[in-house]
C-alpha cells in the first residue's frame, strides 16, 4: 500500500505525488525531471564552490556566503557554462577577481 499524506498526496519514492482529476486514466503525466543543462549546472556549482573552499583555507558554507557577498555567486550562475570549460584553478581564480574587484580580501 502506498502511502498517502493529509493532503491526499501519495508518497512515491520518497516525494509526495499529487493527484489531479485533470488526468484521465489512459493519460501519464509529463515527467518533471530536471532537463540537461539544468542538471549539469548544479554539477558545477556543486563542485567549483567546494574547490574555492579548499583553495582559500575555508569551509563550504563560509565559501558560499563569501561568493554571495561579494558578486561572484551571480557571477557564476550568469558564467559557469563558460567557466565549467576552465580548470578548476582558472575558475576559481576567476571567483576570486570577481571577490577582489567587489570588495572581498582573501
Amino acid at each position: 500500500m502506498i502511502p498517502v499524506s493529509k493532503t491526499g498526496a501519495k508518497r512515491l519514492n520518497g516525494l509526495f505525488v499529487l493527484q489531479s482529476s485533470t488526468f484521465g486514466k489512459d493519460e501519464k503525466m509529463e515527467n518533471n525531471a530536471i532537463d540537461k543543462a539544468t542538471s549539469d549546472k548544479i554539477s558545477f556549482l556543486t563542485y567549483i564552490v567546494p574547490a574555492f573552499a579548499d583553495a582559500y583555507k575555508m569551509n563550504v558554507q563560509e565559501a558560499y556566503f563569501y561568493l554571495k557577498k561579494y558578486g561572484a555567486w551571480d557571477f557564476l550562475n550568469e558564467h559557469w557554462w563558460a567557466l565549467h570549460t576552465d580548470s578548476t584553478f582558472y575558475a576559481v581564480r576567476d571567483l576570486y577577481e570577481v571577490c577582489r574587484d567587489n570588495g572581498g580580501l582573501r
